[in-house]
C-alpha cells in the first residue's frame, strides 16, 4: 500500500489542485498554512515563494515537479500574506469538568487537563507564535458580565502572550470590548501598528466615560480607514476623527455652527469618504436646526408629494456624485 507521507511532490500536488480551481495566490498559502498546523506529518511548512514559484511554472505550462524551486536574491519572508481571522477561526465550544474541561474545536472533542480560559490562551499562543504570521482580524472579547478581577485577568493574560512573542505581530484590524482606554492601549503597543487600518472598540462601562487622548496620539490614528465606539460617549473634536473614511462615533459635547461648516468642507474634498454616523447625546431639535443651517447650500430632498423633507439632503461633490445626510433623533447620517 502507498503512503503519501512517501510521496516527494505531495506539496506540488496540493498546489497544483488549488491552482486548477482557481484559487487566489493568499489563499492557497492560508489553506497550507493551517493544513501544516493540523497534519504536519503530510504538510511541512512551505512560505510565499514556494507558492509564487509552483503557481508561475503551472501558468507558464512547466508542470515538472521534479524542479528545485529559485527565488529572487532578495525575496524575504516579509511578505507573507494575510491569515484571515487566525483567532477567530476555531469554532471552540466548553464543557466545564471541574478544573478540566473538554474542547471542542473544528468538530473535534479533546480533554484538556485545564480550564477553559487556559485552554484558550494556549490555543492562542499557538495560533499567533510562528514568525511573521499576519492577522486581517484580531477579536479580543470579554463579557460585561465578567467580574472586574477576571477582566483583568483576562486582558493582562493576551498583553503577555503578545508582549512574549519575538516580534510584534502585524494586525490590520482589531475589535475589542473592553471597559478602561488602558485596556485597548495595552493591545495596541503590542501589535505592529504599520498596516493597521481599523479599530473597532464596545466600551462596557458606560459610566466611567472613555478618554481617547491617548489612543488618537497613536502612530495608526492619521491613516485609520475604519473606526467605531459603541456605547460610550467621547469628547473627541470632530476634526479629530473626520478624516477617517468610516466612522461611528457618539459625542459627549454639541458642535459649534463652525465645526459643521468645517467639517462639511472637509468630507467634500476627503477622495475615499464611506459613511459617517454620529451621536450626539446632549443635541436638542434646536442644534439640529442649527446644523441644518450650517451645512447649506444643499440640495434638498423631497416625499412623494413633493413635500420637503426637514433635516435631509444631499451636498454635491465636483464630480457629480453627492453626500447624503439625514437627521434622526440623535443620529446624523452621512453617506
Amino acid at each position: 500500500m502507498s503512503s503519501m507521507l512517501k510521496d516527494p511532490f505531495f506539496i506540488q500536488r496540493s498546489i497544483f489542485t488549488f491552482f486548477a480551481a482557481k484559487m487566489p495566490r493568499d489563499d492557497i498559502l492560508a489553506d497550507l498554512l493551517r493544513a501544516h498546523e493540523h497534519k504536519p506529518n503530510f504538510f511541512p511548512r512551505v512560505d510565499y515563494r514556494d507558492v509564487d514559484f509552483w503557481l508561475k511554472s503551472f501558468e507558464e505550462g512547466n508542470f515538472d515537479l521534479e524542479q528545485v524551486p529559485t527565488y529572487a536574491e532578495n525575496a524575504t519572508l516579509v511578505n507573507l500574506p494575510v491569515i484571515e481571522s487566525i483567532i477567530h477561526m476555531g469554532n471552540i465550544k466548553e464543557q466545564r469538568k471541574g478544573t478540566e474541561c473538554e474542547v471542542t474545536k473544528d468538530g473535534e472533542t479533546i480533554q484538556s487537563k485545564t480550564d477553559f480560559i487556559t485552554s484558550s490562551f494556549e490555543d492562542f499562543k499557538q495560533a499567533i507564535q510562528h514568525v511573521n504570521t499576519k492577522i486581517r482580524l484580531m477579536v479580543i472579547l470579554c463579557e460585561k458580565s465578567v467580574d472586574e478581577e477576571h477582566q483583568n485577568k483576562f486582558y493582562c493574560s493576551v498583553v503577555s502572550i503578545l508582549s512574549s512573542l519575538k516580534f510584534k505581530i502585524h494586525v490590520e484590524k482589531l475589535g475589542t470590548s473592553v471597559w478602561t482606554p488602558n485596556q485597548v492601549l495595552s493591545i495596541l503597543s503590542e501589535i505592529d501598528q504599520s498596516n493597521f487600518t481599523s479599530l473597532d472598540i464596545t466600551c462596557n462601562d458606560r459610566e466611567k466615560g472613555f478618554v481617547m487622548d491617548d489612543i488618537i496620539l497613536q502612530p495608526f490614528w492619521p491613516k485609520l480607514k475604519c473606526f467605531a465606539l459603541l456605547k460610550c460617549p467621547v469628547s473627541l473634536k470632530l476634526e479629530t476623527v473626520q478624516h477617517i473614511p468610516k466612522l461611528t462615533v457618539s459625542f459627549s459635547y454639541n458642535f459649534t455652527d463652525e465645526e459643521m461648516k468645517r467639517y462639511k468642507d472637509y468630507i467634500l474634498k476627503l477622495p475615499n469618504f464611506g459613511c459617517h454616523g454620529f451621536r450626539c447625546v446632549r443635541s436638542d431639535k434646536d442644534d439640529f436646526i442649527r446644523w441644518e443651517q450650517a451645512l447649506k447650500p444643499f440640495t434638498p430632498i423631497f416625499n412623494e408629494f413633493g413635500e420637503e423633507l426637514p433635516r435631509r439632503g444631499r451636498l454635491s461633490l465636483p464630480d457629480g456624485k453627492f453626500i447624503s445626510f439625514d437627521f434622526m433623533g440623535d443620529i446624523l447620517m452621512f453617506n
